[in-house]
């Protein structure tokens, strides 16, 4: 852990599949792709930053 990041490692992601509406599953695989690339997270003013091994950001959570 660097100051307020996390150095993230994974091996794979398993997910199960179930039929929902189709934005939904492409909203859903998109973030499974996108995790894949993730190395690094930071928590800043309540959202969660998704960066990649260059540190470019991938992906921004936060709750609604």
């Amino acid at each position: 852990m660097e100051g307020n990041k996390v150095k993230l490692i994974h091996a794979s992601v398993g997910s199960t599949k179930m039929m929902c509406i189709e934005a939904l599953m492409r909203q859903a695989n998109l973030v499974e792709n996108v995790i894949l690339l993730v190395t690094t997270a930071e928590i800043k003013a309540g959202r969660l930053n998704l960066f990649d091994y260059e540190g470019k950001s991938l992906l921004i959570l936060s709750r609604v």
